[in-house]
């Protein structure tokens, strides 16, 4: 077993079913997203399927085109998938807005500030994932439009495979699609983000 240092709290990376799997320490919610008061580790929630939550990061650039990321061949959920740009859970006491910066920051290799975010929506989601992990969860939807080049960015070797970036009109074809390469969230939540995308790229 791995150790690594977060901003926040401890992650261990282990093996989950010849995966990798980052663990950390999360707060727990209810059922209506509320604080518990208890925490526990990320894989303690996804095993008992404890409500806990977690920030999605859509980023364009300048040019509108939106920055997708390949999830890596050996982690435990969705490996060998295209994904949003970044995401993570939210780490025990931190803010989703901290937790948004820092894993921009881990998974990228890009430094923002709050005010780079936009708070789209919050969301809750509850699935069942082929290898048993139970995720109930609410996510915090962040937007981003910012100045950065591709070759700027370090993908996070533990988890990202590759990054790219990619049209909209492009992104909503390719989840459409039978055995679509992107990793199933469902058309509900690919249809909000769109939804909330272009409503924010009109202001932007």
């Amino acid at each position: 077993m791995g150790l690594i240092a977060t901003t926040k709290n401890v992650g261990f990376i282990y093996n989950f079913k010849n995966k990798i799997y980052m663990d950390e320490l999360i707060d727990i919610v209810d059922f209506h997203g509320n604080p518990t008061g208890k925490t526990c580790l990320k894989s303690i929630a996804h095993k008992e399927g404890l409500w806990h939550s977690c920030i999605h990061v859509w980023m364009v650039n300048e040019s509108d085109q939106v920055l997708v990321q390949l999830r890596g061949e050996e982690v435990a959920i969705s490996p060998n998938k295209w994904d949003l740009s970044v995401a993570g859970h939210i780490g025990a006491g931190e803010l989703p807005i901290d937790a948004a910066v820092r894993e921009i920051q881990e998974e990228i290799g890009l430094t923002l500030s709050p005010k780079d975010l936009f708070l789209a929506a919050k969301e809750k989601c509850e699935v069942i994932h082929e290898n048993g992990l139970i995720d109930n969860g609410f996510y915090y939807l962040y937007l981003c439009k910012t100045n950065f080049k591709l070759n700027q960015l370090v993908a996070q070797k533990e988890e990202v495979a590759a990054l790219k970036l990619l049209k909209l009109s492009e992104i909503e074809a390719m989840v459409q699609q039978e055995n679509s390469e992107f990793v199933d969230r469902g058309m509900e939540y690919y249809q909000l983000v769109f939804k909330e995308l272009r409503a924010f790229l009109k202001k932007a």
